[in-house]
């Protein structure tokens, strides 16, 4: 039990320094992109009942991250937001405002 331990504390330790780097760069360079914009829009029709499509009636695939636009359908659907402030929800961490 106390080996488990103790290779437990030196995993962390290891993985610390590169989990501060990640949290200080996301907290620099957050923004929202196009792409945001193309996901916001294929969640809304999807919500409306048009189905995954960036116009209604036009069946392409144009989004790049499957899973992130059914988290913000989801989230939409459960909260009843709008996508931006869906994103800004699932995006939000503790002590962090948002602008």
């Amino acid at each position: 039990m106390k080996g488990n331990a103790l290779r437990n504390a030196r995993v962390m330790l290891l993985h610390l320094p590169w989990l501060a780097l990640l949290g200080w760069f996301s907290s620099t360079a957050w923004f929202l992109c196009d792409d945001a914009f193309i996901s916001f829009r294929y969640v809304r029709n999807l919500l409306e009942g048009h189905g995954l499509v960036f116009n209604p009636g036009e069946h392409v695939e144009g989004y790049s991250n499957f899973l992130w636009v059914l988290e913000l359908a989801g989230d939409m659907g459960i909260v009843g937001s709008g996508a931006g402030d869906a994103a800004v929800h699932l995006l939000r961490r503790p002590g962090r405002r948002a602008t």
